[in-house]
């Protein structure tokens, strides 16, 4: 016995007049969206800007402490570690030297596609990047064709598309008049 499958019931339009009142209703109710998301982001840029504002004076006045205790550092780096490590915690902050990331360093006036050459030519291909991925957009254009439609078909690919509803919300107009709608789509 198969299982029982419960879906709430939707009160859907039964007339022109219940339809049209139910599409002024939702176009009425995404324009407010729109006017909320634009005061929202209207708000978020003023905060933003005066974030940025404040942001900047900080960092302004944060350069010369940087360079005045990287100086400091320098001059008693041994004094405050004792020469046994290469950061100390000093009110509440941590500061000393550390090793970057390590990067790659190419000679000279070598280019990438010059070093790309070298190591194909040391047998070292395994050191260099090769990616590969479908032209999607390509093999829509192709499959839409007549000349390889059926070579990629052969080969399993199809084209997919369905329908689906939509609703698309044009400039705002004047209310609508529901007995004159009525009347106009009656002749």
């Amino acid at each position: 016995m198969s299982k029982r499958r419960k879906a709430a019931t939707i009160d859907a339009p039964q007339t022109l007049t219940e339809g049209t009142a139910q599409v002024v209703r939702y176009a009425a109710l995404e324009r407010e969206m729109e006017r909320c998301e634009a005061v929202a982001e209207a708000g978020i840029a003023a905060i933003k800007a005066g974030l940025a504002v404040e942001l900047a004076k900080h960092k302004e006045a944060m350069k010369p402490l940087f360079k005045q205790l990287a100086a400091w550092w320098a001059a008693n780096q041994g004094e405050l570690t004792k020469g046994k490590r290469r950061s100390i915690d000093i009110a509440g902050v941590t500061m000393g030297e550390r090793r970057t990331p390590p990067s790659l360093k190419l000679p000279k006036d070598v280019s990438a596609e010059d070093m790309i050459a070298k190591l194909f030519g040391a047998k070292r291909p395994e050191l260099v990047k090769t990616q590969h991925s479908l032209d999607k957009a390509a093999i829509i254009k192709l499959l839409g064709s007549d000349d390889h439609a059926e070579a990629l078909e052969a080969l399993g690919l199809a084209l997919s598309q369905k329908d689906e509803f939509f609703i698309a919300i044009g400039a705002a107009e004047q209310p609508v008049d529901m007995d004159k709608e009525d009347a106009s789509l009656a002749a």
